[in-house]
């Protein structure tokens, strides 16, 4: 997954998949300062964090304010794992460099019915306060019961409802910083929706989006708004055994 920064604007934090480590890349997106677009900006390692299947990653408000990443270990290709994890810590401070995020926190998380399920889309919403996780083959959407609070957590996720707009493996999602817009990526496709301030973040969901421009990836599972470049967004593939892999930019629709 990738997100926007809200204290760096111009940075996208990222991670890697269940070959990785448990933390968090920063990424210039255009130039500032000593770093190039496409630079990498930090690598910042989540304290005491277990590590899976990282599969996305968003942006919201935490303990303290503004500004905090949550890290999705919500990856499950087998349907195998008990629970997931959802890693919390504020907003890195670029100029210090690679540093360890010592204020991380956890919320565990399991399914209602007890049995593991595929995952690859986390979302923060503003309107609730509440954590949304979609499943990649069916598409159900599951909100978190409670707001979490400060310190490490555990809840037992709820059923809201499935996405309407597709059939195809959900591959990753962003929910904009107002928490009007959305966007959900399939492997060949991305779609966007906007709600009405207050409105549901499940009944937009649960309508059809509208397509947007975008050429597909070798194994792209990955977009966000793009907060410096009012109103895009960005797309990224896992590498695929590359050296590099490109960033892409979309002008929406």
């Amino acid at each position: 997954g990738i997100v926007s920064g809200y204290r760096n604007t111009r940075t996208l934090y990222t991670h890697n998949d269940f070959t990785g480590r448990p933390e968090v890349y920063a990424i210039a997106t255009s130039p500032l300062g000593d770093w190039s677009s496409g630079q990498l900006q930090g690598v910042f390692k989540l304290g005491n964090a277990g590590f899976v299947d990282y599969e996305d990653i968003a942006m919201g408000p935490g303990p303290n304010g503004s500004g905090y990443i949550y890290a999705g270990d919500i990856g499950d290709n087998d349907d195998r794992r008990n629970s997931i994890v959802i890693y919390r810590a504020a907003e890195p401070d670029l100029s210090r460099g690679s540093y360890t995020l010592t204020d991380t926190s956890s919320l565990e998380l399991e399914y209602p019915r007890g049995k593991g399920i595929n995952a690859e889309c986390l979302m923060f919403d503003s309107y609730d306060d509440r954590l949304y996780i979609i499943t990649k083959e069916k598409g159900e959407i599951y909100r978190t019961p409670t707001v979490w609070g400060s310190g490490n957590a555990q809840m037992t996720l709820i059923k809201v409802g499935d996405v309407g707009t597709t059939s195809s493996d959900i591959v990753g999602c962003d929910i904009s910083r107002n928490g009007r817009e959305i966007l959900i990526k399939t492997y060949g496709s991305v779609y966007y929706f906007c709600r009405d301030q207050g409105a549901s973040l499940v009944g937009v969901l649960e309508r059809t989006g509208s397509r947007q421009p975008y050429a597909q990836e070798p194994q792209g599972e990955a977009v966000c708004f793009a907060n410096d470049r009012n109103g895009g967004f960005y797309t990224l593939s896992e590498s695929t055994g590359r050296s590099t892999t490109p960033l892409y930019y979309y002008s929406r629709n």
